[in-house]
């Protein structure tokens, strides 16, 4: 048995709520399961970061793990673009702009380090040894952002990448919080609600 996103009203557009109740039914086969990683090493190093940025909530929504994706995608880009960029968006690497502007891969002991060894993910194999992904409704969020991560560029992009239910829009700032407008930063305007969190797009 498959589960399906729900295509008509969208009260669970990831598939989640059903995989869950499926979970709960007994039915197993499909839902603890770990899927594939990305192949490249770019979505590997945002598939831990959407993972660890979005699935404190307790549940993964899938435009606003995209557009934290884009975040640090788009970072990278401004830093190509122009090397005199916000130091904290890192040095052009996807990398870089996850260990400056993600709070999971800040401070003493950051909690990335159990996801990754160097600047790539763990095998699925490691990461089941060590239990970090032990919790079935953790299973189920890896699985949501493989699935996002896939989407994602597996190269630092040439233009800033647009987010989802952003009008069309680019954004490379989010927090869980509204701040309202940026008064630091004038090309970007007040925050937008994607899932958990709030994303300022640009003018």
């Amino acid at each position: 048995m498959t589960v399906e996103d729900d295509p008509v009203n969208k009260t669970d557009p990831t598939g989640m709520a059903a995989r869950i109740d499926q979970l709960m039914k007994g039915d197993f086969p499909g839902v603890l399961g770990l899927d594939d990683q990305p192949k490249t090493l770019i979505q590997r190093q945002l598939l831990g970061g959407l993972y660890l940025e979005a699935s404190g909530h307790g549940n993964i929504v899938e435009d606003e793990a995209y557009n934290i994706g884009t975040v640090f995608l788009n970072r990278a880009y401004y830093v190509n673009k122009n090397p005199q960029a916000n130091a904290n968006f890192g040095n052009g690497t996807v990398f870089s702009a996850l260990i400056k502007g993600s709070s999971a891969f800040a401070g003493q002991s950051p909690p990335y380090l159990k996801f990754f060894k160097g600047q790539d993910l763990k095998p699925n194999e490691d990461l089941e040894s060590l239990g970090v992904l032990g919790n079935v409704i953790n299973r189920i969020a890896w699985n949501v952002c493989v699935k996002v991560a896939n989407e994602l560029p597996g190269a630092v992009p040439t233009s800033l990448l647009a987010g989802n239910q952003l009008d069309g829009k680019s954004t490379i700032y989010f927090n869980d919080v509204d701040y309202g407008n940026r008064p630091t930063d004038p090309y970007y305007n007040a925050g937008k609600k994607v899932g958990h969190s709030w994303f300022y797009v640009h003018n």
